[in-house]
């Protein structure tokens, strides 16, 4: 039982009442708003212990418990989970609030600081519960920020009609720890059914050709770190003096493979702005984009998370893993760009149709990467995200470079034969626009 700041108030007042008229020996009349208020006061504490009498609460998963920041409607998420609520008394309960305290979790790497947590408190309120009722009422969390949140406590609190006390029953919580994932916003022309025909009127999967390990014999190429040793042509190599493999093609609907290069040492800021939640959000509404269109598609994820998985999930959503990368996912690479895709389990294996490489990167790694996956016969599509305005760019922890440095990036880039579509952030428009305009350069047939 808790006292609010009202019934604090309601017994100083009455005390002030009973000193007044003790002090001036006042009539017996002056006492009668002493025994008023305290009367008041009492029955309002026994509105309040009778508000959660017999009422029950159960919460539960109500569908996968992911959701990206574009399914959120005005100030409400989509609801994640149920309360099963009961009222077994013989009183019509109204004004009940349901309390829960989310824990969020940042991964912040290996470093000494390990993982940081927030606790953050959402209230839902239950307007009506009538007496000897059973309902199952949905959960909607209010409007939350990218990350990862377990739910670690949960409580019933009634009260009294004019707010004096509050009563409060903890909620006990399902043995496995429920969960929110909350991923980047997925732009709306992502999943729009004249968008996911394709440009052009193309419906379909994505049909795309890659250089790599399929069945059509190519020819032959010098050897690139990551090559597979099986694919070594002896013959060649023991004329030439250097170590060459056999390239394949394989042409029509393969995978796609989205890569997010998160540079801790490159991820340009302009105060406390940085391009990274719009990077995310242009990643997600591909993942969605090329899902729709019934092309697998898997999602590579480079900062403080190194991993690769499928992103194809059911019901038109992405799968649970792409969703917890999604909102766990900080920028926070540190080693060269070629040194880290090497590192991903996976990447040799994967059969993908086409790459796309989603970057804020000025580092020359970004460069050599890219000349590393074309070498190795890829074809990635890379997407630079430049925040301006910017007649200095300054980054977060090394220094500055001049306004050039993104123009200087793209020639590079582009001199290596791969399409680069710029995306400019900053300059007037909304990001929203920006980011569906670049979804559709990255989508355009070639």
């Amino acid at each position: 039982m808790r006292l609010t700041q009202r019934a604090t108030l309601l017994g100083v007042v009455a005390l002030c009442f009973y000193l007044v008229a003790v002090v001036n020996s006042l009539p017996s009349f002056y006492y009668v708003l002493v025994w008023l208020a305290v009367g008041l006061w009492a029955a309002c504490l026994g509105i309040a212990l009778l508000s959660l009498t017999g009422t029950t609460c159960v919460l539960r998963e109500r569908r996968s418990a992911g959701y990206t920041r574009g399914e959120v409607e005005g100030n409400k998420a989509p609801p994640i989970w149920e309360a099963a609520l009961g009222n077994t008394g013989s009183l019509n309960k109204t004004g009940l609030t349901l309390e829960l305290r989310l824990r969020r979790h940042d991964e912040l790497g290996h470093g000494p600081r390990g993982k940081k947590k927030s606790l953050i408190t959402s209230r839902i309120l239950i307007e009506a519960l009538p007496a000897g009722a059973k309902l199952d009422a949905p959960v909607a969390l209010d409007f939350l920020p990218r990350g990862v949140y377990t739910l670690e406590g949960a409580r019933l609190i009634g009260s009294d009609v004019l707010g004096l006390f509050r009563a409060a029953k903890r909620i006990s919580l399902p043995d496995n720890p429920l969960q929110v994932v909350v991923a980047p916003a997925v732009l709306p022309l992502a999943a729009q059914h004249d968008f996911v025909r394709g440009v052009g009127g193309r419906e379909g999967p994505l049909s795309m050709s890659r250089l790599g390990s399929g069945d059509d014999l190519r020819g032959v190429r010098a050897y690139v770190p990551g090559d597979d040793w099986r694919h070594v042509h002896w013959a060649t190599t023991a004329r030439t003096g250097e170590l060459s493999v056999r390239e394949f093609e394989r042409n029509g609907r393969d995978a796609a493979l989205v890569i997010w290069d998160g540079a801790l040492a490159a991820t340009p800021t302009r105060g406390t702005q940085t391009p990274t939640e719009e990077e995310l959000s242009l990643v997600t509404s591909l993942l969605v984009a090329i899902d729709a269109r019934r092309t697998p598609v898997s999602l590579m994820v480079l900062g403080n998370i190194e991993e690769q998985m499928s992103a194809a999930g059911q019901d038109g959503l992405l799968s649970r893993v792409a969703l917890e990368a999604l909102a766990k996912v900080q920028p926070e690479r540190t080693r060269p760009l070629t040194e880290t895709l090497m590192r991903v389990q996976g990447l040799n294996e994967v059969a993908s149709g086409q790459m796309f490489l989603v970057s804020s990167s000025l580092q020359r790694d970004l460069v050599e990467g890219v000349s590393g996956l074309v070498a190795r016969g890829d074809s990635p599509v890379v997407a630079l995200c430049e925040l301006r305005p910017h007649p200095t760019l300054r980054f977060a922890k090394h220094g500055k470079a001049p306004a050039s440095a993104y123009e200087d990036q793209e020639k590079a880039l582009r001199a290596l034969g791969v399409r680069v579509v710029t995306v400019l952030l900053g300059e007037g428009e909304p990001s929203s626009v920006v980011l569906e305009r670049a979804l559709m350069a990255l989508l355009e047939p070639v």
